[in-house]
Formats: structure tokens, sequence, C-alpha cells
């Protein structure tokens, strides 16, 4: 057991939020997260004022504070605390994505799933440590698996050396987005809501903003000319719906429109779903499927039946 291992979890779940909000900063509060550090080296000092003579082996040092009754207790406090962690980054990138949900419309390329992989390796790291923990308890003389010590050590190089390597490739990334980005005390009233919701749905049809791939809430706010909070507060209060459902509701009428029309044979889906807005075939096929209610091979099948009908008929 090491001083760093105090640290791992609250770097971690600092970390996630850095790159989440891009309004994050460091602050003074975050000092909370290294009172367990500190406690124990508070401990080691301690003991090194009893024992000054302990000083000239730190190993030693540890060993005679951390025996039988505090080590578990210190190994304990790592284990929580990890978990703990763990589980408050896992909970800061779902908020994240929730938020997402309400500011764009396209969202395969701001997921941060490579953050989740992170968040995997240090819970594997967890698992073997205390499988570790577990087989010292059972060992004669409370002595761990040496080799899993290795393999924790390599899993955190490699989680290191990717962290580096996704910032170097796609600096992008930590753009992050607002955390403080509300509508809570927004003052539109529910007349105005109700009157710019019909604005919305005019806007929507008439100019057809859906069919921009990258289209964000930002975007659609200064296209009509609207403060981007009461935006916000009408998709998501009035219409309740976040802003990816509401885009792409529209969409997939657009995909609708294009499946039945006539000569519409001589497309795949896949240019059906890119003409429609939709930049990524898996998420137009399962946006589809909810707010038509059936696949869009299944729905062009049906439709292809009316497009024979025209065309018999002279139409």
């Amino acid at each position: 057991m090491n001083a760093f291992s105090f640290l791992m979890g609250p770097l971690l779940y600092l970390y996630v939020r850095s790159v989440v909000y891009r309004d994050f900063t460091w602050r003074k509060s975050h000092l909370v997260h290294a009172v367990p550090l500190i406690f124990y080296l508070f401990s080691l000092a301690v003991v090194a004022v009893i024992d000054p003579a302990s000083l000239d082996n730190i190993i030693n040092l540890r060993k005679s504070f951390f025996g039988a009754f505090a080590m578990p207790i210190f190994t304990g406090i790592i284990s929580f605390q990890l978990l703990f962690y763990l589980g408050a980054s896992l909970w800061a990138l779902r908020s994240y994505r929730a938020r997402l949900s309400n500011s764009y419309s396209s969202l395969d390329k701001l997921s941060l799933s490579w953050l989740h992989l992170i968040i995997g390796g240090i819970g594997l790291i967890w698992v073997i440590g205390a499988v570790n923990s577990l087989a010292a308890l059972g060992a004669r003389g409370g002595k761990p698996w040496p080799w899993l010590s290795v393999v924790n050590m390599v899993i955190i190089f490699g989680i290191a050396n990717f962290i580096i390597f996704k910032g170097l490739k796609q600096p992008g990334i930590f753009s992050g987005i607002e955390e403080k980005s509300r509508y809570e005390k927004s003052p539109l009233s529910d007349e105005e809501s109700e009157r710019l919701a019909g604005s919305l749905k005019v806007f929507m049809e008439s100019k057809k903003p859906h069919l921009v791939p990258g289209l964000s809430l930002s975007d659609l706010a200064k296209e009509m000319a609207v403060p981007r909070r009461a935006l916000s507060q009408t998709i998501n209060s009035r219409l309740r719906k976040n802003f990816v459902d509401f885009v792409n509701f529209y969409r997939v009428e657009e995909a609708k429109r294009l499946l039945s029309e006539p000569g519409v044979n001589g497309k795949t889906i896949l240019e059906i779903a890119y003409e429609a807005g939709f930049n990524s075939k898996s998420v137009f096929n399962k946006a589809f499927k909810r707010h038509a209610g059936m696949p869009p091979k299944e729905f062009r099948k049906k439709a292809s039946p009316r497009e024979k009908a025209t065309a018999f008929s002279g139409k």
C-alpha cells in the first residue's frame, strides 16, 4: 500500500468532471478529497515522532504502525473510497449524457464512451486488489499474490498512456459542456411558452433545420432569434421531450416521406437516413422504430404497394 492509492479514486472523479464540463475549475474545496491521504500521512508522522529510529526504513515504519490492526483498516478505506468514486464518475457521465440529449441532436461523437473504458479499467484494478487482499487473508503469513500486483501495475500504465493518447489525438474532447447552464429560473410564462411552441413547430416544418446532422440547441435558438434557455424550457416542459427526441421526430417524418415517394427504391436506406439528417445508420434505425413503430425496411415494404398503385393509375 502506498500514498498514491488514496488519490486514485478522487483523481479519476475530478478528471471525469474536467472532461465533461468545460467550465470546470480547480477549487480549494476539492482538497476535501485528499482527507484520507492527509490522515494516512499524519499517522506516519505520528509514528515517526514516537519511534524516530523507524525512519531509517520506510517499509519498517509501515510495518511498525500498520500491523495486524491498522493495515486492514486503511486497506478497507482505500477499497471503499475507490468504489465510491467509481460510482460517482459513472453518475457524472450519466448526467452528462442527459444534458447532451437536451443540447445536441447527434450524440454518437459526444458520448465519451472512451471514458467508460477508463472507468472499467479502474474497476478492474479494484477487483484485482480485492482478490489479492482476500488471497493474503487466506495465505499463511498474510502474503498476497505478487503476480496480481504486477497485473495491476500494467493496467495502470495502460490507462495512463490511453489518457495521453486520447488527449493528443482528439484534443477537442476536452471542450465539454457548461455545468451551470440551466433554465429553472427562466421568466418564460405558460402563454409565452405555448406561443413559442407554435412558432417552433412552424419553423421546423418550413425551414427544416433538422436536416443538418450537427444541429444543436444553440444553433436552433440562433436561427429562430430566441433565447436558448427559453427554447430549452419550451421543448422540455411544454413539449415534454429532450432535444434529441424532438429533432429525431422531424427527421423520422422526413425519412417516412422519402420512403413513401415514387422512385424511392433507387435509394438505399442509408442514403435516406443521411438525407433526413441522421449521421449514423444504427441511430436512424433506433429512432425510426421508436417514432414510427416499425423498422425502416418494414415501413418501406408497406409503402411500396401505394407507390405501385400510384404508378398503375397513372397519377
